[in-house]
């Protein structure tokens, strides 16, 4: 309109100076420019709008344009579907604007047809050049399957596919946040764990396992406390953060228990053990109480009695004992720290020492004399038993050697612990020992307990009986205190048995056990075999043991371990030079 106002007026203009004659011309030159004009700048300028809106309108984005007042110039039609109420896009546009920033992205949730969605909302406020404020766009991206496989991926990320639990890094991370975002709240970590579990998927399979295991998450769950994060940290091995105030240490036993019931007519004891950890400091790692938990759990593995233990520092102390015991164990086997002891052992009918059992003893140059109830079970659970029984039975070959020599006819028993099957080649030890100090074989007796052999019948008793072959007698020790006594007496045909004078202090019925022994003694003597009572402390049991057909007594009532030296001095064994 303005442009045909301006036309108007250059033609009366023109039309007043030049006359009519010169009107014609003049006016086509004028319309020309301003047909030049509206052909450069009015027409590209509209086709650019048209084609921004085509672009726009045809896109799968929403995308809605204010002016710098908030009212809606533009919306394209995805906008129109997912901002349909203009109402929704001023509160929109009023909720950016109180972030009071030029420009923003994050994520927006939107109900479209009643399906929540969520979308990225990138907001931008426009300004010309010289920064007055001018418009503002919002643009909207459906991000909605990307957000649920992002929260699935996550999922899967953090949880146990199994049960359904954290897995162990986020049970952890979980735990630490929960103890730094609640300080002041005591606390308690719990640590649980199902014995002998690879026996139960050897025994039944690994799907009935798996169920024994999703049967005892589901009793976790069942602890549904605010606060509470629980976790599936290794096979059967669950942990859980709880406040103090929710813990019930009975309720938590009755609820393993329950497990049990899962098992149905199966005639197997599922046996599930608890720690607990009391927090006392929420700033220590979690990863330390989980440790610690850990072995409260491994403090009470064999006793079946106890269910649940709280940990304490005794377990700690007891560890740093272990590792100490462990780390100076090579040092102190080269320095000549260990000694071989003997304990005698006396015949019922002489009367007199027929022999002794060789013991050892630590003498530890700054700690005194250690006991071997604190270093022979560690030594054993690391391992390294089987190099100080190898010592101790070079020294009781070389003392056999020397006794020989001057003329003593005793003999000395040695211990023989499992691991040492597995470490050693047993038979040719025992024969190249023999050979190396010409002594023999039948002076070197060799104990082993029942417990050392039931995990490999078959391949121990091959071993011994090959040693047997060649000489040596073999001694079962502390027979009756396992669980297969007499199959091992159908399958591995041993010389001596042992019986300790424990197994009457154990039982207030004496005189039931009184008959037990003489029972065993009587199948002993069936099976042709000497029979050894160690632990005797009285006179009235060398009696009654005498007369049911014991064969030779070991015992404080006859003397304690010795060294080889007081052993020798005591007994006068002095013998011929």
């Amino acid at each position: 309109m303005l442009c045909c106002f301006f036309a108007l007026f250059i033609s009366s203009v023109a039309f007043l100076i030049f006359g009519e004659q010169y009107l014609f011309p003049i006016l086509c030159g004028v319309v020309s420019i301003i047909a030049s004009m509206i052909s450069l700048h009015v027409v590209p300028a509209e086709l650019n709008a048209r084609m921004k809106i085509l672009v726009t309108e045809d896109i799968s984005n929403a995308v809605v344009c204010f002016d710098k007042d908030g009212k809606i110039v533009f919306k394209n039609a995805k906008a129109r579907e997912i901002l349909s109420d203009d109402a929704l896009c001023a509160q929109k546009l009023a909720d950016f604007n109180e972030t009071n920033r030029a420009s923003l992205t994050r994520p927006e949730g939107i109900v479209v047809f009643g399906e929540g969605r969520i979308f990225n909302a990138v907001y931008r406020r426009l300004f010309d050049k010289r920064f007055r404020l001018i418009g503002t766009f919002l643009a909207l991206t459906d991000i909605t399957s990307e957000s649920e496989e992002l929260v699935s991926e996550r999922f899967r990320s953090e949880t146990d596919p199994l049960t359904g639990l954290f897995n162990r890094a986020h049970f952890f991370r979980e735990a630490q946040r929960e103890l730094r975002n609640e300080p002041n709240e005591p606390r308690y970590f719990v640590c649980t764990n199902i014995r002998n579990f690879k026996l139960v998927n050897a025994l039944f399979g690994s799907e009935f396992g798996d169920l024994i295991l999703m049967t005892q998450a589901r009793m976790l769950k069942k602890a549904n406390y605010p606060g509470t994060i629980r976790g599936r940290i290794s096979g059967d091995r669950f942990a859980m953060l709880i406040k103090k105030k929710d813990f019930n240490p009975e309720l938590a036993i009755k609820n393993t228990e329950r497990i049990q019931d899962f098992m149905g007519d199966i005639r197997y004891k599922l046996h599930i053990s608890l720690a607990v950890y009391e927090i006392t400091d929420p700033t220590e790692n979690v990863y330390a109480m989980y440790d610690k938990t850990s072995l409260a759990l491994r403090d009470i593995k064999d006793d079946y009695s106890q269910t649940l233990v709280f940990y304490d520092s005794a377990f700690m102390e007891k560890l740093v004992h272990e590792k100490w015991i462990v780390s100076s164990f090579e040092a102190a086997l080269s320095s000549s720290q260990f000694e071989m002891y003997l304990q005698p052992q006396v015949g019922s009918k002489q009367g007199k020492v027929v022999g002794a059992e060789a013991l050892v003893r630590w003498n530890h140059q700054e700690r005194g004399k250690i006991p071997p109830s604190e270093f022979v079970p560690i030594l054993e659970k690391s391992g390294h038993i089987y190099k100080l029984d190898s010592f101790i039975w070079e020294e009781a070959a070389k003392k056999l050697a020397d006794w020989k020599k001057r003329g003593i006819d005793l003999y000395i028993a040695v211990n023989i612990s499992a691991k040492d099957f597995y470490y050693l080649d047993l038979y040719s030890v025992f024969t190249n020992l023999v050979e190396k100090y010409e002594i023999s074989p039948s002076k070197f007796k060799l104990e082993i307990t029942e417990t050392v052999i039931m995990n490999n019948v078959s391949s121990h008793a091959a071993v011994l009986s090959r040693l047997q072959n060649a000489g040596f007698q073999i001694e079962m020790d502390d027979f009756g205190s396992g669980y297969s006594s007499l199959n091992l007496l159908c399958n591995l045909h041993t010389n001596v048995l042992k019986i300790d004078m424990a197994f009457l202090s154990q039982t207030e019925n004496t005189i039931r056990a009184k008959k037990i022994i003489l029972s065993i003694i009587k199948l002993a003597k069936v099976l042709k075999m000497t029979v050894v009572i160690e632990g005797v402390e009285t006179e009235e049991q060398v009696l009654y043991l005498s007369e049911m057909g014991a064969d030779i007594f070991q015992g404080y009532f006859f003397s304690r371990p010795l060294s080889a030296l007081e052993f020798e001095e005591r007994y006068s064994l002095g013998g011929e030079k």
